[in-house]
């Protein structure tokens, strides 16, 4: 299994996060910049509405396939596999997804956080447990980051739950992470070596880097305020959908 490593200073663990997925608990309740039920990345909610807009450009990988009507979502998930009890994908954005689309926007402001959003955070610690208040982040920079992604609702109500989350129900990917972070961190950083480029404040897009030579993880980055992403769909389980791009970050 392959592996990706974060090396921090004496006094922290070391880090190792490799690849996996788990179950979610979906959640799709609108964010009006702190809710009662929901923590945002900091105190000041409201600080971080950015009001932007993403942009997905939806491209088929077999020209012509009909691909089938689904949901679009954002989940949050825990970047380091080590962490225990690993916590389930949280599902912040879900909205219906046309097979037809040629394009798609989200708003950042409507993406919900998850209430215990330091468990989904990538940063220091000093230990593994993420049930002991001691293992929680240790200072520095803080990054909770989410795939963007379609499936089809197969029970048909009208939301996707933990058993829709698999890549054999998944119409399509986004080619970009989501993060969400207290603050903005210009590099280095103890996280350069998933953001070699620094920590965009607030909930923002990254894309996609190239792996640094020698490696076969990809890296992200910073894009411009206008960029748009690509949004590869295949029909589930078609042998076609090994061709959708996905990030390789663990």
């Amino acid at each position: 299994m392959s592996l990706r490593v974060l090396v921090l200073a004496s006094s922290f663990v070391l880090v190792v996060a490799c690849g996996g997925s788990a179950s979610n608990a979906p959640a799709d309740a609108a964010r009006d910049g702190s809710p009662p039920d929901v923590t945002p990345v900091d105190a000041a909610g409201a600080r971080c509405a950015t009001h932007r807009i993403i942009h997905f450009d939806v491209h088929p990988v077999v020209a012509g396939a009909a691909i089938p009507d689904g949901r679009l979502t954002v989940w949050f998930y825990q970047f380091n596999d080590d962490l225990m009890p690993r916590p389930q994908p949280f599902v912040a954005y879900d909205r219906p997804f046309a097979g037809t689309s040629t394009g798609v926007d989200i708003a950042l402001d409507d993406i919900t956080l998850p209430p215990r959003i330091e468990d989904y955070q990538l940063c220091p610690r000093t230990c593994k447990d993420l049930s002991d208040p001691a293992c929680g982040c240790q200072g520095g920079p803080k990054l909770a980051l989410a795939f963007v992604a379609a499936y089809v609702d197969r029970d048909g109500s009208g939301a996707i739950e933990s058993s829709e989350i698999d890549l054999n129900n998944e119409i399509g990917e986004g080619y970009v992470q989501l993060g969400a972070a207290d603050r903005a961190y210009a590099p280095p950083t103890v996280l350069d070596f998933v953001v070699p480029k620094g920590i965009v404040d607030c909930l923002a897009p990254y894309s996609i880097l190239p792996p640094p030579p020698g490696e076969s993880f990809n890296d992200l980055g910073i894009p411009d305020q206008t960029a748009t992403f690509p949004l590869d769909v295949c029909v589930p389980g078609d042998a076609s959908c090994d061709q959708v791009r996905r990030p390789n970050l663990t």
